[in-house]
């Protein structure tokens, strides 16, 4: 999973009155977040701490009482959708009263964006993203596997032999090793007239008598028979006939991936599996990097979607950009500025607004102030206070001109802007 960048985790910090001590990328439990302290102003997680600027006490922007940080009010709005984007899936931005607000995320909450079945889960901490582990057992959809999760890691072993097990409304038991078959040994075939085991199902004396009779094609194999199927070599009158049901020459050749037959370890027809090609929506699969959309769900590849937790479809991330998704964040793949929150992409990353050369994204100036990038410097254009590295925001030349940073109060020809 993706973190967010140090660079980024510092703007959005700034916009809300937190200081980042550290940036985060780390895999916690839920018992490890379940511990964290609240109502001090400080968090800490897995080596990633996040404090309010003004602790418990909170203040200006640092109202801070269970840990989270206070609110920057700024910007004009009449609805949420008029508030610049912070670029962050774990700060939200509303209009309250004309004003754009932007909060963390509750903590612990999972984003819109999610691997199926990877035992993990990204969830919004502190205003920023963290990997924990989850149980999110990956459905193999085989019915002969037991799937867990362990450690964040998904496990599908095979369940223990002769474990009841049903495959298209046929019931029979699990081999030990993943299949569910008709027998495990002769002592799971009850009917006279097929005694014995073979390759997991009941056959008769005559499939096991080392002679090639009762419509075998080769020995004890093949044919319109009860009998196992024939491997490569042996002699074969048609596809049904052989293991890999590929019959030519009248010999039982060897499977490959474009025999046009389901064979193999392939979970499609030449696709999945051991093959290089991946299976189309729809098809057949035993694990995500069998389909061509990555997802792989109750054994079928399925269509790719925004929230999946994977880049596939015409995404130029992962469930973001190619114009069906949400843009990206800072950081991600995109091949226009279109693909981007920021509306800028260069070398095929989406790149902050924060340093494009444009005032833009809730900037008060180029490339600062606003509710993602830093304070501005003296002279430079602001909105109120908190946009300003001097904190003092006022018209400087005359009392009805434009607000920009000032030294200080004394420089002041009108009266402060300070952020509600």
């Amino acid at each position: 999973m993706r973190s967010v960048t140090a660079s980024h985790l510092r703007h959005v910090a700034l916009a809300l009155g937190l200081a980042v001590v550290g940036a985060c990328n780390v895999v916690v439990t839920l018992d490890d977040l379940s511990a964290g302290t609240s109502g001090g102003g400080t968090t800490s997680s897995s080596g990633s701490t996040t404090s309010s600027s003004a602790g418990g006490a909170g203040g200006e922007g640092g109202a801070g009482s269970d840990g989270t940080g206070g609110t920057l009010e700024i910007a004009e709005c009449e609805e949420t959708a008029d508030c610049p984007d912070t670029g962050s899936r774990c700060i939200e931005a509303s209009c309250d009263d004309g004003q754009c607000v932007y909060e963390a995320a509750t903590n612990n909450v999972p984003i819109g964006s999610q691997a199926l079945g990877d035992c993990k889960s990204v969830v919004c901490s502190e205003g920023s993203e963290l990997t924990i582990n989850i149980v999110d057992p990956f459905d193999d959809g085989n019915a002969c596997t037991v799937d867990t999760c362990s450690n964040g890691t998904a496990v599908n072993d095979p369940a223990a032999a002769r474990e009841p097990c049903t495959v298209e409304t046929v019931s029979g038991l699990c081999n030990g090793s993943g299949g569910c078959v008709e027998c495990v040994d002769g002592d799971d075939c009850d009917d006279l007239a097929s005694p014995i085991c073979q390759a997991g199902a009941c056959v008769p004396l005559s499939c096991q008598n080392l002679a090639q009779d009762g419509g075998e094609t080769d020995v004890d194999c093949g044919g319109n028979t009860a009998c196992q199927r024939c491997a490569e070599g042996a002699a074969c009158a048609q596809a049904s006939d052989c293991v890999e049901k590929v019959c030519d020459g009248d010999v039982c050749q060897p499977p490959t991936c474009s025999d046009g037959v389901l064979n193999q370890d392939e979970t499609g027809t030449d696709c999945g599996g051991s093959c290089d090609a991946t299976c189309e929506d729809g098809t057949g699969c035993a694990d995500p990097t069998d389909c061509d959309s990555g997802v792989c769900n109750l054994g079928f590849c399925a269509t790719p979607t925004c929230s999946d937790g994977v880049r596939n479809g015409l995404e130029t991330d992962k469930d973001c950009g190619g114009g069906g998704c949400p843009e990206c964040l800072e950081g991600y793949g995109c091949k226009f500025g279109s693909d981007c929150v920021s509306n800028t992409c260069e070398s095929g990353r989406c790149v902050s607004t924060c340093d494009n050369g444009e005032t833009d994204a809730g900037e008060t100036d180029i490339d600062c102030g606003g509710p993602v990038c830093t304070k501005c410097p003296d002279l430079r254009r602001c909105g109120c206070n908190t946009d300003c590295t001097s904190n003092v925001c006022c018209p400087v030349q005359e009392a009805t001109g434009p607000k920009v940073c000032a030294k200080n109060a004394t420089d002041c020809k009108g009266a402060m802007t300070i952020c509600q």
